[in-house]
């Protein structure tokens, strides 16, 4: 299983939640049985391999318009490095072999709340072109799962949208945006 899920709140899941990565380790992903019409059943959400780094950077460019390319050596080194380090997941949703959407999910230890870890979820992004489909959605139950089967007691999120759709999606992927104040600081210049 993922190394994060030594956590001993995590949840034990059976032999058939547990999918196999390009990265040659059996990573935890549970899959609901949706109600008819509600998803696709081709959809596939797994966690990120080596040869996903390109499909990623692609994302990317959609997430932050304003940032440089996700390209270069610097960048796979950093991409490498996520995906070797316990605790971190970029969990993707693919459909007809493309790579639609991508979260970063960073399940964190913690001393307090009896010793349960914490999730930070970031870089949230569908394709735009097919954004609106409930895609997002299907991404963050996922992501989410994870976090719950961690043995995570909470699960957080930032976003920089002013964008009314982005923040009715978090609400709807059941984010309160009432129940703490998030500050941020940055480096000086």
């Amino acid at each position: 299983t993922k190394p994060y899920a030594r956590s001993p709140h995590a949840q034990t899941l059976p032999d058939a939640a547990l999918v196999k990565t390009g990265r040659g380790i059996d990573t935890m992903c549970r899959f609901h049985a949706p109600d008819p019409g509600r998803w696709d059943n081709e959809a596939v959400i797994r966690s990120a391999g080596r040869d996903d780094f390109e499909a990623i950077a692609r994302l990317y460019a959609q997430l932050n318009v304003d940032d440089p390319p996700v390209s270069g050596p610097a960048h796979i080194e950093v991409f490498e490095q996520i995906l070797d380090r316990d605790g971190l997941d970029i969990v993707l949703l693919e459909l007809d072999g493309e790579v639609l959407g991508a979260t970063y999910l960073n399940v964190i230890p913690n001393l307090s709340r009896g010793g349960r870890p914490y999730a930070v979820i970031e870089n949230v992004v569908i394709a735009a072109h097919r954004r609106g489909e409930k895609l997002g959605r299907r991404l963050m139950d996922a992501t989410l799962d994870r976090a719950w089967v961690a043995g995570c007691y909470k699960a957080m999120l930032q976003t920089g949208s002013r964008t009314p759709s982005t923040h009715a999606y978090y609400r709807a992927c059941g984010f309160a945006d009432d129940a703490k104040v998030a500050y941020l600081a940055r480096p000086p210049d």
